[in-house]
């Protein structure tokens, strides 16, 4: 879904589901652990079940119109394009097929006082996004400015058209911040010389992912409520995000109902809010219409949210719903301007089979209400395992053509 928007030569975006994927005795889709309990005869048949089990689902899409230019920037092909830092290094690091190994980013003291002091709103946001940034090895050496002022170690980071520039220097793997200059002051006096930035007086004090914001987590629902949950713990703790309220996209079935109420009952007991919206007339996410029902509801909910509440983020969650419906939701945040979207998965596979039998419906109504938060919440697991990571979006203003 990522990258099928820099390709002319891409037709379409699929999904395909199984008629009978309720059914144990009729399910066409099998694990590879279990294919290959099965002999090889048996196995080839069950490779190329009947078309007619299945569900083909066209995802409607956007062809960035500038793709191939912006695929040629991204492959270091052409000259710069005026594009942020942190989207930069993550679709480099995609397009040219070399494993990015990123940094850790932190602030000393007096750059983390000039943070605070600048206080909520646009500019703070765009600072976060900045120090994001930084994590790509490529995006710092692209994007900092060497200067030959004998009386600064440090380098300034162009982070685009904004008046703040973070000074930063890298240590091995790490990065700190300095400070954050204004351009046309205590930059100006900084690359004169008029001042003095040295690294051995601004040791780091604390790392980006603890820079608390407010902000309102929406995501899709399926028949796994812990998604949701695990999504909104992994924020908090990783990315220093304080999530106010709560709000899942579901298609209309009884299942996935069950699960809303489990949800809202585990938010009641975190103080967060929490907001279920019911995709009406919407059994699953399973046809090209369904698809932009689901597309049109959440660029809505999310708009919504962004005129009721201007002062928090949102945060976009691609897991919890079906496949499809993570696509869509990376389409949407592209069309409601937002800069990324969040994906969260378990790295051992003995964990993930463990969590995923001990948080179905059935075994989480078994338990009390304080043990079932502690599996939804994550307490009950190796938090070590369970990965949280950014997909950076395409703004749509780059320039983009609907495609079917």
């Amino acid at each position: 879904a990522v990258t099928c928007q820099f390709f002319k030569c891409v037709r379409g975006l699929y999904h395909i589901l199984d008629r009978h994927e309720s059914d144990p005795g009729r399910q066409n889709f099998h694990s590879i652990e279990a294919l290959f309990e099965f002999e090889k005869a048996k196995r080839d048949e069950k490779l190329g079940p009947p078309d007619t089990d299945l569900i083909l689902v066209e995802i409607p899409y956007t062809r960035l119109s500038d793709g191939v230019a912006l695929r040629n920037y991204f492959d270091g092909k052409q000259p710069s394009i005026e594009i942020d830092g942190e989207h930069e290094g993550f679709y480099s690091g995609i397009l040219q097929e070399k494993k990015t190994n990123l940094l850790d980013v932190y602030l000393s003291k007096a750059a983390y006082n000039q943070f605070k002091k600048i206080g909520g709103g646009f500019t703070q946001k765009q600072l976060k996004n900045c120090f994001r940034s930084m994590q790509y090895p490529q995006t710092l050496e692209n994007r900092g400015k060497s200067l030959t002022n004998a009386k600064i170690d440090c380098t300034p980071f162009k982070m685009g058209k904004t008046a703040e520039r973070p000074f930063y220097y890298r240590a091995n793997s790490e990065v700190v911040v300095c400070e954050i200059a204004l351009k046309n002051t205590t930059y100006s006096a900084i690359t004169a010389g008029k001042r003095e930035v040295w690294s051995k007086d601004h040791p780091k004090f604390v790392h980006v992912s603890e820079l608390e914001e407010d902000s309102i987590l929406i995501a899709p629902l399926g028949k796994s409520p812990m998604i949701v949950t695990q999504t909104f713990a992994l924020l908090a703790k990783r990315e220093g995000t304080n999530i106010k309220k709560v709000i899942v996209i579901h298609p209309k079935n009884a299942e996935i109902r069950n699960g809303v109420n489990l949800l809202k009952e585990a938010f009641k007991r975190t103080g967060r809010g929490f907001e279920p919206i019911e995709l009406r007339g919407i059994e699953d996410v399973a046809s090209n219409a369904d698809c932009n029902t689901y597309l049109e509801k959440l660029v809505s909910v999310i708009g919504k949210e962004q005129v009721d509440n201007p002062d928090k983020s949102i945060h976009l969650s691609l897991s919890g719903g079906r496949k499809g419906m993570a696509a869509l939701t990376l389409f949407a945040a592209q069309r409601a301007n937002i800069s990324a979207v969040y994906h969260t998965l378990i790295t051992d596979i003995n964990l993930e089979e463990k969590v995923e039998e001990e948080t179905t419906l059935t075994a989480l109504q078994q338990l009390t209400r304080s043990e079932r938060a502690q599996r939804l919440f994550l307490d009950s697991y190796d938090e070590s395992k369970f990965e949280l990571f950014r997909v950076p979006v395409i703004p749509i203003s780059i320039g983009a053509t609907k495609t079917q």
